[in-house]
């Protein structure tokens, strides 16, 4: 389990673990400024050092 900032835990373990890819699953369908996904899925995939997928989930 991590504490702390989930944007920075998820972008800092990426990156030690020399991650591939992120899998991120969303819950946000209001439609916004940032799309449809909520600021901490939009802070992800643009400071990740990899390729990002974003799923809704129903």
């Amino acid at each position: 389990m991590f504490h702390g900032n989930s944007e920075r835990e998820i972008l800092t373990y990426a990156q030690i673990h020399t991650v591939h890819l992120i899998i991120l699953f969303s819950n946000n369908r209001m439609v916004t400024d940032r799309a449809f996904f909520g600021h901490r899925v939009d802070a992800i995939v643009s400071k990740a050092q990899c390729p990002v997928v974003t799923i809704i989930l129903p």
